[in-house]
């Protein structure tokens, strides 16, 4: 089974519509995310971690991913660690 860990931030400021969004919502922008990430691994047979700064706002729902959020920490300074132990993982950042 393919392993992906993705940071949710870093992501959200890659793609143009998320990125509009997360200036008036942060929230909002977090939860679009997680439907496209939803859609499309859903088929697929993969374990998947998405990772965000700051504090969980309301809870947001996933079933084929664990949402983790970092706020003594950015999730980049976590991928940064993990990229030199894990290898066999894919780092979507």
């Amino acid at each position: 089974m393919q392993k992906f860990i993705i940071d949710g931030n870093n992501l959200i400021g890659k793609i143009r519509e998320l990125q509009r969004l997360q200036k008036k919502d942060k929230q909002a922008a977090r939860e679009k995310l997680v439907l496209i990430i939803e859609r499309y691994f859903s088929r697929k047979k993969v374990k998947i971690s998405l990772h965000f700064d700051g504090f969980q706002n309301t809870p947001i729902s996933i079933s084929s991913a664990k949402i983790h959020y970092f706020f003594f920490a950015s999730a980049s300074s976590f991928f940064d660690f993990k990229e030199s132990k894990k290898p066999d993982i894919n780092y979507i950042r």
